[in-house]
């Protein structure tokens, strides 16, 4: 019998919705397609369903993501002009940043890894996975640990520049400043730096070899779940929270300060407690 032509549609147009082509070599021979032969045969082809949208599925995980995931767009017509737009990067802010240099049995440069915290959070969330690799005698990868904008010890930087791209940005100009050899490196980012980590990959696809995620979710914000039922009739002041002073005679002192600093039900007391 002549050999068929199979085309992956298990996913209903998956390879269409993510903007690629994938399908086997073409044999030498093509039969006739279903809707050819139905032609043919004078009845009516049968009705195609629509394309399968990985995104839609997920619930809009590329705008979760600050990223954008569009199919091909066809080429413009022929004398019709292409519209470029053009978009001025962010400039990148300097991080504060911990490095930890790894050691390998031949004295080759060892595996770089970088992690990123989550909100709430700073470089010193890795204190003990990268202290429990320096007391080892074991051959160790490298650790580059950010302080990302507006965390630690790293400035905010400019409030309308603050967002996934950027923070990705200056993850990126950290990276390269300690990355002497140019390889590959390994991303780690945990909740809300697996956000941004996902979104470095996804500008910058040829400089990452591994990227883990740990505990990340993908959906709306939902204020009540950080800051109680009260989020749903003030939500988050941020004029007010613009005015919280960082420093004070006592932690004790920038803590209570802390609890209400931008409105009533957000930095609630037990939370700011376990900071």
């Amino acid at each position: 019998p002549a050999p068929r032509t199979v085309r992956f549609t298990m996913w209903g147009g998956l390879d269409e919705a993510l903007g690629v082509r994938v399908q086997p070599n073409a044999p030498s021979s093509t039969p006739p397609t279903r809707d050819e032969a139905a032609t043919a045969s004078g009845t009516q082809p049968a009705p195609k369903r629509a394309p399968f949208s990985l995104f839609d599925f997920f619930g809009g995980l590329d705008a979760a993501l600050g990223v954008s995931v569009n199919p091909k767009q066809p080429s413009p017509s022929a004398g019709a002009a292409a519209q470029v737009l053009h978009v001025t990067p962010a400039p990148t802010q300097t991080l504060r940043s911990v490095f930890q240099p790894g050691r390998t049995v031949d004295n080759t440069e060892p595996p770089l890894v970088v992690l990123v915290h989550g909100l709430e959070s700073h470089s010193g969330t890795w204190d003990a996975l990268m202290s429990r690799f320096a007391a080892s005698k074991e051959p160790s990868p490298s650790f580059l640990a950010v302080d990302l904008r507006g965390h630690g010890l790293t400035p905010v930087g400019e409030e309308l520049d603050f967002g996934p791209a950027t923070l990705a940005r200056d993850v990126m100009a950290c990276v390269t400043a300690h990355n002497a050899s140019a390889e590959k490196f390994i991303l780690v980012g945990h909740s809300m730096g697996a956000r941004v980590a996902t979104r470095l990959v996804a500008d910058f696809p040829n400089k990452v070899s591994h990227l883990v995620i740990e505990d990340m979710d993908a959906r709306q914000f939902d204020g009540t779940k950080y800051f109680g039922e009260q989020w749903r009739v003030n939500g988050f002041d941020y004029v007010k929270a613009r005015g919280f002073c960082q420093s004070g005679e006592s932690i004790h002192e920038v803590a209570s300060a802390l609890v209400g600093a931008a409105g009533p039900g957000t930095f609630q007391k037990d939370r700011v407690d376990g900071y």
